[in-house]
């Protein structure tokens, strides 16, 4: 998934709706998975340009860690939205 995939499903625009909030947290799991990965992705990126001497090093680390601190703003987006609907819609919880 993309980040601007993940961006939709985590912010939803709409409210939660308990008839469908099974598959909205199937869809917010795995969108939170996928947040998970592509940060563990850019942080192992970055500590690879930290050991390396190229001049343009610096810059890559640079984006890397903005990467990683966007993901993980993404992953604890999801975790809300997972807590949200649980919160909301216990039976979700159960049939998920």
């Amino acid at each position: 998934m993309t980040g601007g995939e993940i961006w939709r499903i985590v912010h939803p625009y709409r409210g939660i709706n308990c008839a469908h909030a099974a598959n909205e947290l199937k869809r917010v799991r795995a969108a939170d998975a996928a947040a998970g990965k592509r940060m563990g992705r850019f942080q192992t990126m970055a500590s690879t340009f930290q050991s390396k001497k190229s001049p343009h090093a610096a810059t890559r680390v640079k984006h890397s860690s903005a990467q990683v601190r966007g993901f993980q703003k993404l992953e604890s987006a999801g975790q809300a939205l997972i807590k949200r609907i649980e919160a909301k819609c216990p039976a979700a919880v159960h049939a998920a």
